[in-house]
């Protein structure tokens, strides 16, 4: 059983996700004490500053140590005689947190292992589907099968539950989706909501191709409509295609206030995605802003857990991915007339925001970490 009382192991490998990790790490210092926090970064540079990755472990004072550490494949081994050195002769729980992260954490067994996964290898067939690929993502899975099992894997929703379980049956899987914060994200008393919203990355599996024909179809059906992209990722302006400059506006947030900020204008909020694996075991975490902002949804239905939700508080509206984005474009325009006289909408998003809240989901998870057998 992991105590609360010992110090644990975080070891994190890839590129910094901060909603996730910050939802992880509060789970984690409920469950213990203190932490120390090692995160490999494939991209690492000694001689690049990261001041604001201090900064994001100085707000988690139960982190007593955090080190950034060459996460390339070609330090592999360095990487791992540092972590034996300094951690071999502790007994201390490991969090692994990252489908690579695994392989650095057994290094360290036999040590309990938490494996908390955010995505899963297929999502390189999204970029590129060939055989040399899908045999990759094969042999990457059966990597994380051989050697030492985790104690339990932390996934983000049920569907990665069953999907992971394909390859570790024996293996106590738990689901665990990244919530808001309803504080930051709990909209005014009369936000002027004006903009049809995406927030988001540009990703192969964002789907925007067929969201930037629903948003011509809308503008082209109302010139009155206004649209927002809330972006860091490049990719993310194809939405501007077939909309004028005049009634679309390009911006991005540095966290999770001015997320909320611009959530706060939004009449609409999107997840149009199609229906493959990678979508089918996501949880975005857009979901619980959106809906903690006040901010109804359109999405599609493509088996994820969300969909539950969207029915049972109907907090937003769910389109067919496989009809024309003229089709879609009068669903949505029905459906905004309909909840501009209908004032049961904010309740709605509160009822699904409420089941969205992070402080519970952080508990949750919290409580399960410290009861591993």
């Amino acid at each position: 059983m992991l105590k609360k009382d010992c110090v644990a192991i975080v070891i994190y490998r890839g590129p910094f996700q901060g909603r996730r990790l910050g939802f992880l790490l509060e789970a984690i210092g409920q469950a213990h004490d203190e932490a120390e926090f090692i995160w490999l970064y494939p991209k690492f540079d000694p001689n690049t500053p990261l001041p604001w990755f201090d900064r994001f472990m100085e707000e988690r004072p139960f982190i007593r140590h955090h080190a950034i550490l060459d996460g390339a494949r070609s330090a592999l081994v360095p990487t791992i005689r540092y972590l034996r050195r300094r951690y071999t002769q502790q007994s201390r729980p490991i969090y692994a947190i990252g489908f690579t992260s695994l392989w650095y954490a057994r290094a360290l067994w036999p040590k309990p292992i938490v494996w908390c996964i955010q995505g899963i290898p297929e999502e390189r067939l999204m970029h590129r589907n060939k055989l040399i690929d899908r045999l990759s993502v094969a042999a990457t899975w059966r990597t994380a099968q051989s050697g030492p099992s985790p104690e339990i894997i932390v996934t983000v929703s049920e569907r990665m539950v069953q999907f992971v379980k394909r390859y570790f049956p024996r293996v106590a899987c738990v689901a665990a989706p990244t919530c808001a914060d309803l504080k930051t994200f709990r909209p005014p008393a009369m936000p002027e909501r004006k903009y049809l919203t995406y927030l988001g990355s540009g990703a192969p599996w964002q789907n925007l191709g067929q969201l930037s024909q629903i948003w011509s179809a809308l503008y082209r059906a109302d010139k009155s409509l206004r649209f927002k992209v809330v972006s860091k990722d490049k990719r993310a302006e194809i939405l501007k295609s077939d909309i004028p400059e005049e009634a679309i506006k390009i911006t991005a947030a540095e966290g999770p206030s001015e997320v909320a900020q611009h959530l706060w204008e939004a009449e609409l909020g999107f997840l149009i995605r199609t229906p493959d694996i990678v979508n089918e075991v996501s949880f975005p975490t857009k979901f619980g802003e959106y809906v903690a902002a006040g901010v109804p949804i359109v999405g599609t239905d493509v088996g994820w857990d969300f969909t539950q939700i969207i029915k049972q508080t109907r907090c937003g509206l769910l389109v067919d991915w496989k009809s024309e984005p003229q089709t879609i474009a009068q669903e949505i325009l029905a459906y905004r007339r309909k909840i501009g006289t209908n004032g049961e909408i904010a309740g709605a998003c509160e009822q699904a925001a409420n089941l969205m809240n992070k402080d519970l989901w952080v508990t949750r998870l919290s409580d399960t970490l410290r009861t591993i057998a």
